[in-house]
């Protein structure tokens, strides 16, 4: 009873999360089905572990904000506890090991299918960097860098 308490409150954490016009995340299996191409647009997802330090949580969330949400605000953003064991298939489709959460954060981007993840320092500027190759809304723009 208390662990389901505490999923739920997990949970309704993520959907406050959420951007005010992006559809509300209720499942861990919902996010897949959007990061798999279901949901148009980029998604763009904070994998962090409540356990982890909240001060470099905050730190690549306002990072994030700067430097990519405000500049992009039709991006879909979603923050996920990876400790919520709905989120598992979250995990598993992006391939990430979450000892690496228990020291920072780890961002994805996602759209049409396609992702890139970033972990630790410098996370945020590989994203931005990343950016031409995994943001439909960008793809195709004279400026886009040629790919590593």
């Amino acid at each position: 009873m208390k662990l389901s308490l505490i999923a739920l409150l997990a949970v309704l954490l993520i959907i406050t999360k959420a951007s005010v016009g992006d559809p509300k995340l209720r499942r861990g299996a919902e996010l897949v089905e959007w990061i798999e191409g279901s949901l148009p647009g980029t998604i763009v997802v904070l994998l962090f572990d409540k356990d982890a330090s909240s001060q470099r949580t905050s730190e690549v969330r306002q990072q994030l904000k700067a430097k990519i949400l405000n500049q992009y605000p039709d991006f879909h953003y979603y923050e996920v506890d990876v400790s919520v064991q709905d989120f598992d298939q979250v995990v598993e489709l992006v391939e990430i090991d979450k000892k690496l959460l228990k020291h920072s954060p780890a961002i994805l981007i996602a759209s049409d299918g396609n992702g890139y993840w970033a972990h630790g320092q410098g996370a945020v500027a590989e994203i931005v960097y990343q950016l031409p190759f995994y943001a439909v809304e960008l793809q195709g723009r004279d400026s886009a860098p040629t790919r590593r």
